[in-house]
């Protein structure tokens, strides 16, 4: 069984962390129009990503067990984008709670159910010969926090540094 808050909260954590970085964003734009293209652009970029991303095994290769270093900046990277946590852990809550398709099986089954010990939870498996081990979703959630906390100082040091954006610089 799904816990509601569980979902309430990501969908919240999702809308705060996009909220965030969309004014960040506002705060480099010099025009509404360029501000217009910029935000219809992250929208697009964002549709693709969740797009790509849902499928819970996609999300899942950037945790290969067997991966080299220069994957762990890549996840980094990732992780800023509020997006690629949504899709993470959306996923690992699909993957428990609904009917899936086990690739490594060969068969659909339904998953257990997503509870509150699932938030501390690894998630382990193999996806053909490639094994890999993706954190607990208690992690992308703290990094929906850090990416409003980012943002949000990104957007109030631009605010006030930008010379172009609603007055002069401080």
């Amino acid at each position: 069984m799904n816990e509601n808050r569980i979902t309430f909260f990501l969908f919240f954590l999702f809308g705060q962390a996009l909220q965030a970085l969309a004014f960040w964003i506002t705060t480099l734009c010099s025009s509404s129009n360029s501000a217009y293209t910029v935000a219809f652009s992250v929208l697009l970029v964002s549709v693709v990503l969740q797009s790509f991303l849902t499928t819970s095994y996609v999300s899942f290769l950037f945790f290969l067990r067997d991966s080299s270093i220069w994957f762990v900046p890549i996840r980094f990277i990732f992780q800023l984008v509020p997006s690629y946590n949504f899709a993470v852990i959306f996923g690992q809550i699909t993957m428990r709670s609904g009917r899936h398709y086990d690739l490594g099986d060969n068969y659909w089954q339904q998953g257990p159910g997503f509870t509150y010990r699932d938030l501390l939870r690894n998630n382990s498996g193999s996806l053909a010969s490639l094994r890999f081990n993706v954190p607990p979703p208690l992690i992308f959630f703290m990094s929906f926090i850090a990416d409003i906390i980012i943002y949000a100082v990104l957007t109030w040091y631009c605010d006030n540094i930008v010379q172009h954006n609603q007055g002069t610089a401080k």
